[in-house]
């Protein structure tokens, strides 16, 4: 599976194969859990049935209620090679994993897991983006940084050695894979 923004789909221009996609209205703590099924996932787990939409499915317990279908062929926008089947909105993934290690805890931040792709404004550039965005990412992660773990480690950083966004251009898959198999 897959958690996305209420603006997921619209974002990448695709038009649903059956029913709707998710919104951000979906993707609200007030919202009915709501479910995006892949055109494969329909086919293989469920025969095809077009009667699906408006029906609940259970993920780990939880009553999703199928909002649609994607087109065939779409297969998410994950790394090379893997598939989404079903795909819900990122404020229901507390309930779906409600220990898992995605989400903030007292004292001890959670890893960042979450991936973010946009559309540019036309005329901006990456750069512009990146530079924009850039310093709220910084602020975020210095505030999470660790405290030293050994007596001689400095209590903060240089700012040389702050972290940064990377902006890159999306076409061609994730830069982690397109990394792996450039060689």
């Amino acid at each position: 599976g897959q958690v996305v923004s209420g603006g997921y789909f619209a974002g990448l221009g695709l038009t649903p194969a059956a029913g709707r996609f998710l919104t951000p209205a979906d993707d609200t703590p007030g919202a009915s859990p709501a479910a995006v099924l892949s055109h494969k996932y329909l086919k293989e787990r469920f025969n095809a049935d077009p009667g699906l939409i408006g029906k609940e499915i259970f993920i780990n317990k939880v009553a999703f209620t199928v909002v649609g279908v994607t087109p065939q062929g779409f297969d998410g926008t994950l790394q090379i090679g893997q598939t989404v089947e079903i795909t819900i909105p990122v404020s229901k993934l507390a309930q779906v994993e409600p220990d898992g290690g995605a989400f903030d805890k007292p004292g001890k931040p959670a890893y960042w897991w979450l991936h973010v792709m946009g559309r540019l404004k036309p005329g901006a550039t990456r750069e512009q983006a990146r530079t924009f965005l850039n310093q709220n990412f910084q602020e975020t992660a210095l505030s999470l940084l660790p405290e030293p773990r050994q007596a001689d480690q400095p209590k903060t950083i240089a700012p040389a050695h702050y972290p940064v966004l990377v902006a890159k251009q999306g076409s061609r898959g994730m830069l982690e894979m397109r990394h792996r198999y450039s060689p």
